[in-house]
């Protein structure tokens, strides 16, 4: 709630409200990326629970450790495509004045990344009534994000809001709350830093590379066509990262669908 409320009251004290426009807009857009991932995560929720009362551990580890890559894969999907398509569909539907810009787009696409990572082990700790350091770990991500975010506007302006944003999750959240899953499951439940790595490496990092490129090369007409190939690109290359386990249950799942 602090670090998403305070962004707009720093962008209108120290620019001016007429700019919190364009923040909250392009925010929005990212925000129901953010619902996404968390209507899909909470319905695991109440399941992890059931299985701790009854000292499944083994299936409560399967479940996270097969179900975090797939978040991680659509939270790459929303950086890359949010880069690709955000100012088109905001221009489309609201103007040049709800657009944030080119840096608001890349932090806040890197801040839903971070959360597609950590939004299911937050799930997971309080499925389990293992919430006593979230507390802590979320006042250390909205103190330093109310700090970084005064300090990056003044060089950056809107956009470096939505940068403190980015990097008071990455230097928080993002380490801190896979520390605290070990700590509280007594180590029977931690996540398993290769595979995500690997995957941003070879997958996301070129992905939004290609993707701030082709925004400042291709005629705007275009770019919904180029765009779609590299993310049918990055889904594909995706898939090769993914853990065997991760694939079996979306072939499973879309066979369920067909019946």
């Amino acid at each position: 709630m602090v670090v998403w409320s305070t962004d707009s009251l720093v962008i209108s004290y120290f620019l001016g409200p007429e700019l919190v426009t364009s923040y909250a807009v392009t925010f929005k857009l990212y925000a129901a990326a953010f619902a996404m991932l968390s209507i899909g995560n909470s319905v695991l929720m109440p399941m992890f629970g059931s299985a701790f009362g009854r000292g499944e551990w083994s299936w409560i580890r399967e479940v996270y450790q097969n179900s975090l890559p797939l978040m991680v894969v659509l939270g790459g999907l929303f950086w890359v495509g949010g880069i690709l398509f955000s100012k088109p569909i905001i221009l489309l539907f609201i103007g040049l004045q709800g657009y944030g810009g080119p840096l608001v787009v890349f932090a806040l696409g890197g801040y839903g990344y971070i959360l597609s990572s950590i939004n299911l082990t937050a799930h997971l700790l309080s499925g389990i009534n293992a919430t006593r350091f979230m507390l802590w770990i979320a006042i250390a991500e909205a103190t330093l994000n109310l700090a970084l975010s005064i300090i990056f506007i003044r060089w950056w302006g809107v956009g470096g809001v939505a940068l403190g944003t980015f990097m008071s999750a990455l230097l928080t959240v993002y380490w801190l709350l896979p520390l605290d899953l070990k700590k509280q499951t007594f180590s029977n439940v931690k996540l398993a830093w290769r595979p995500v790595l690997n995957h941003f490496f070879f997958a996301v990092l070129p992905g939004i590379c290609i993707a701030s490129i082709l925004t400042q090369i291709i005629d705007a007409k275009f770019i919904w066509f180029f765009g779609s190939i590299l993310c049918l690109t990055y889904l594909a290359i995706s898939w090769h990262f993914l853990p065997l386990q991760s694939k079996r249950m979306i072939i499973h799942f879309c066979k369920r669908r067909k019946v």
